[in-house]
């Protein structure tokens, strides 16, 4: 793997403006060794090249489930695809792993509102309930209340006098 790594830096210091480069390269030392996908998939993802930084975060969270960075930027893919629930998911994984990092936080936190809003507008509640004769009921009773109150009052002030 040493000679890999120098490889590959020694490349990125010959042609640093060179992505497509050092994808390949990437690509070539991710097969001899998987150590390389969490590299490769960010180089991907910085590409745009979204479909195969899926694979290749996939491939590196397979093999390291706590790779806080592979969750997080495919909870980011998945977001820009509009896929909330995989999206919150993946923020989710990388948010337990790594709580501190404020993008993971805010990605966390957004995306679990978002899931709870869209729930809570799948929900129909009817705009009023409306119950025959619940009103007249309603202050009926009030009246009752008050007239027992009323009554207790008067029996206090008449036991005290």
């Amino acid at each position: 793997m040493k000679d890999t790594t120098k490889v590959l830096k020694r490349f990125m210091d010959l042609y640093p403006d060179d992505l497509d480069g050092v994808i390949e390269l990437l690509k070539v030392a991710a097969n001899m060794n998987p150590e390389f996908y969490p590299l490769l998939s960010l180089m991907l993802y910085k590409k745009g090249l979204n479909m195969e930084a899926e694979t290749a975060l996939k491939a590196t969270l397979r093999s390291d489930p706590f790779d806080f960075v592979s969750a997080y930027l495919l909870g980011r893919i998945y977001e820009e695809r509009g896929k909330m629930d995989e999206a919150a998911a993946y923020f989710e994984r990388a948010y337990y792993i790594f709580p501190w990092q404020p993008e993971i936080r805010e990605a966390f936190e957004r995306t679990h509102k978002e899931r709870m809003k869209a729930e809570l507008e799948k929900i129909e509640v009817p705009e009023e309930i409306k119950l025959p004769g619940a009103e007249e009921d309603l202050k009926s009773l009030f009246e009752e209340i008050e007239a027992k109150l009323r009554s207790s009052k008067k029996d206090r002030s008449s036991k005290g006098a």
